[in-house]
């Protein structure tokens, strides 16, 4: 799952918000499958860096995996849920992605939903586009699309990817507005599982 560089994202932190009334969650139930998690508190008692960023022991691990994106999407309701308010919007988002990766749309949408408030303009054009996308409804992808692109890019974003070059010279530099590649994908791959929508196969080749 995409992820960028916290310095990065502090430059281009727009400070938009949202005060919506948040609809009813549906129920989840936590589901793990004996190939992907042996044991789940292997997991829920790593501290929340190793748990989020370890690619090795974290839920990444699992989540890489072919068919286990419904298990390590378990293992992130789980864990944020041990962790309450504690950056509870980043791993609701990731949750919200495996869960639309296994084919779950309704529990994704609703998982998407509820990260709008603490994400800046670009970020909430980019949820809104993930929602049209796994909804069908390709008028308010568009819409979520032209309005994503018509986004100014900030002050010291491009100073912000220089910096990013030079940190990290064999990595794609991100590109203004962000996620746009993406949500060109959901257009591309319209009628295709989230999985391969989301996958640069379907993004405009630069």
């Amino acid at each position: 799952m995409k992820t960028f560089m916290p310095a990065l994202m502090g430059l281009i932190l727009l400070g938009a918000c949202s005060t919506s009334t948040r609809p009813a969650p549906p129920e989840i139930t936590a589901a793990y499958a004996s190939e992907c998690v042996a044991n789940e508190f292997d997991y829920l008692r790593l501290d929340f860096e190793t748990f989020n960023e370890d690619k090795k022991k974290g839920w990444r691990s699992v989540g890489k995996i072919k068919g286990c994106e419904r298990s390590a999407a378990s293992l992130l309701q789980a864990y944020r849920e041990r962790m309450y308010e504690q950056n509870i919007d980043g791993m609701m988002w990731h949750e919200a992605q495996l869960r639309a990766a296994a084919g779950d749309s309704e529990h994704a949408i609703y998982l998407f939903s509820q990260t709008r408030k603490t994400h800046d303009l670009p970020m909430q054009l980019y949820r809104d586009a993930t929602i049209a996308y796994l909804k069908q409804d390709k008028t308010a992808l568009l819409t979520a699309r032209k309005n994503l692109a018509a986004v100014s890019m900030p002050d010291g974003f491009a100073k912000g990817v220089a910096q990013f070059k030079k940190q990290y010279p064999d990595a794609p530099a991100p590109t203004w507005p962000m996620n746009l590649d993406v949500v060109d994908g959901f257009l591309n791959c319209f009628d295709k599982p989230y999985s391969q929508a989301y996958s640069r196969e379907c993004q405009p080749h630069n």
